[in-house]
């Protein structure tokens, strides 16, 4: 099964940063003949164009996939809008965005075309874009464990400061989680020693989460709130969200979950268990140093 990451998220500016964690989090497993610098400024391109183009100013899905194929990782951007429908628009809308934006600003489809290995731009129907970049992989990439296809998600986004990420094989977590999470603690607005308690927090959710999956997939979604993040994962197996919790122990300390996290609940379906972590900044942000 090709090893997958699905991420859906809302097409606004500040998401394009979210792209970028998930793009360099892909990077430290998959090694291509590209820089990371050239394969994030590529993707954050495709990204920003659906941001600029795709629905007219409005706020609509944005969705990235990135595929491990047999000598490639394949990085999707799809958009459900009706902003760019040919690559020739594509070159002239992209190259109008760049001269608003002003110097230094937005890559262009050339470009793009430049970092990649291979590029493709395709019309969806019944409508909207998809940029498809592909870049060489010059090594296998370094993740164990077997997936499933993505299939529905149990998780949509339901706001624009939501997103939504399903990862085959569910080892891609490791990875993956513990980057958004800290991307969006930053988004959040969260302190520096908070954004460091997140970071353990997913760390130790992935470690954790996969020995109790129902399947080989693993579903995320986080809810972006001011100083406060929500993290929901699934599905579980019964009992599965409580034996995340008890795993995460470390020695005398108790499960490390339950401490760094503010609140935690288990929700139970007929699909399985969904387990949601909460953790808020209630630190006074340090005062700025004043001039002398």
């Amino acid at each position: 099964m090709t090893p997958t990451v699905r991420l859906t998220l809302s097409a606004r500016a500040e998401n394009v940063a979210l792209v970028r964690e998930l793009i360099a989090a892909i990077a430290e497993v998959a090694e291509t003949g590209r820089s990371r610098d050239d394969i994030r400024a590529a993707v954050s391109e495709a990204a920003n164009n659906v941001v600029v183009h795709a629905y007219a100013g409005e706020e609509g899905p944005l969705e990235v996939t990135v595929r491990m194929l047999h000598g490639a990782l394949e990085v999707s951007v799809r958009d459900q809008g009706f902003g760019i429908v040919s690559r020739q628009s594509a070159e002239a809308a992209a190259s109008e965005s760049m001269a608003e934006r002003g110097p230094g600003h937005g890559l262009g489809i050339a470009v793009m075309d430049a970092l990649a290995d291979g590029f493709e731009l395709r019309p969806r129907e019944p409508h909207g874009v998809e940029a498809v970049l592909r870049f060489a992989l010059t090594a296998p990439w370094r993740i164990d464990g077997d997936g499933d296809e993505l299939r529905g998600g149990v998780f949509e986004p339901a706001g624009p400061d939501e997103l939504a990420v399903a990862m085959s094989p569910a080892e891609l977590g490791a990875v993956v989680l513990p980057r958004l999470v800290c991307a969006a603690a930053a988004r959040a607005g969260f302190t520096v020693d908070r954004m460091s308690d997140a970071q353990l927090l997913a760390d130790a959710l992935a470690a954790h989460v996969v020995p109790v999956l129902r399947g080989a997939v693993l579903r995320s979604r986080l809810g972006i709130g001011r100083r406060e993040l929500a993290i929901e994962v699934g599905m579980l197996d019964r009992g599965g969200g409580r034996a995340v919790i008890a795993d995460s122990s470390v020695g005398q300390l108790g499960p490390l979950l339950e401490r760094l996290a503010s609140s935690t609940e288990v929700y139970y379906s007929d699909r399985g268990e969904l387990l949601e972590l909460s953790i808020r900044d209630e630190r006074q942000p340090a005062a700025p140093l004043s001039g002398a």
